[in-house]
């Protein structure tokens, strides 16, 4: 029996603060995620072998990820990375990595900016407007946080997540390109 829409109204999203929670997030992520999502960075830092084929142990990457998080919560004063997480009812149905980065240009001030890394929805969720959610609560953050740009990556074949990203206002400024030695 296919599950109803999400009531997006009902959606608690918050920063996750337990890290007791982590196991159950790359359970999550393990579940959600296909052969078409790794970019160049999940190929860069292990989680990937190449476009397309996830790393045998790409439960054990992604668990140490996860341990080196910000369980603060509160606005983001400092650099570092946090999990957004939405549940519903108790139930977790998806989560954005969101890394706050500063670079020393030169300037009086740093550069501040953030990266999603991640953005996963479990299948049963997606089309219902839990990711739209998610990103806009991550975005309100990221305002109240004095950040005022947010880039991500997604994998060259994972054009079901492109058209969301462009129809949430990202644009395209950039292309990565591998060749195997």
């Amino acid at each position: 029996m296919a599950k109803p829409p999400v009531e997006v109204r009902d959606l608690k999203i918050g920063w996750l603060t337990d890290s007791l929670r982590t196991q159950e997030i790359t359970d999550l992520f393990l579940g959600s995620v296909h052969p078409d999502y790794p970019s160049h960075s999940d190929i860069m830092e292990g989680r990937a072998e190449g476009p397309g084929h996830w790393a045998s142990d790409v439960a054990t990457i992604h668990a140490r990820e996860l341990a080196g998080l910000d369980l603060s919560g509160g606005v983001f004063r400092d650099p570092g990375v946090r999990l957004a997480i939405a549940e519903l009812e108790g139930e977790l149905l998806g989560f954005a990595a969101v890394a706050v980065v500063e670079f020393d240009a030169g300037r009086s001030t740093p550069v501040r900016f953030a990266r999603l890394d991640d953005i996963v929805v479990v299948p049963s969720a997606r089309g219902g407007g839990l990711g739209a959610a998610l990103i806009g609560w991550v975005e309100e953050e990221l305002r109240a946080a004095n950040v005022s740009r947010l880039f991500l990556e997604s994998g060259i074949r994972n054009t079901a997540a492109h058209r969301f990203f462009v129809s949430h206002g990202f644009d395209t400024v950039s292309q990565n390109f591998m060749k195997e030695l």
